[in-house]
């Protein structure tokens, strides 16, 4: 893995071989591009009646979940409100039934990911790695940013304003 990545240029390592730099903002792209969003888990799409504001506060009071996607990265570097939450589950019909969720084709302003993989769900999750405290666990910033650098209309702009966000602060996501 180490040889693949040294030969797209996305590390650094010293004449033995160790590893020196790792060029995350371009990894992350490389991310994106090779594992998308849609990879990641199974999506079903949803109606918030009341909208996202009220399901924050109802997801707030849940468990088995983490905030992606635009209301992750409006929390830092926030380009246009939020119209569309995405959310990875354990259980996406729970989660639904849980914040008063309703199935929807068409309309939907929420988006839940279930996940095999607790992956998202616990490595780098934490409720404050954007600086609030507004009850809501979040994936990692690195997941939050490959999720939009891999969406489609204006979120791979939200990744990018996210990344350039995450460049200026990294003494305040990573961990």
């Amino acid at each position: 893995m180490l040889a693949f990545l040294d030969e797209q240029a996305l590390i650094t390592r010293s004449p033995r071989g160790e590893l020196l730099d790792v060029a995350w903002p371009a990894l992350l792209e490389r991310w994106a591009t090779d594992a998308p969003l849609g990879s990641r888990g199974t999506p079903s799409r949803y109606l918030a009646p009341r909208g996202l504001d009220d399901f924050a506060r109802r997801l707030a009071s849940t468990t088995g979940y983490a905030v992606t996607g635009s209301l992750a990265a409006a929390q830092v570097a926030p380009i246009a409100p939020s119209r569309l939450a995405r959310v990875y589950a354990a259980d996406g019909r729970a989660l639904a039934a849980a914040t008063g969720l309703r199935a929807a084709d068409a309309g939907a302003n929420v988006v839940v990911i279930e996940v095999d993989d607790a992956w998202p769900l616990a490595a780098g999750a934490r409720p404050d790695w954007h600086g609030h405290r507004d009850g809501l666990r979040y994936t990692s910033p690195v997941n939050v940013a490959a999720d939009l650098l891999s969406g489609s209309g204006r979120e791979p702009d939200e990744g990018g304003a996210l990344v350039e966000w995450m460049q200026h602060h990294e003494e305040e996501w990573r961990v």
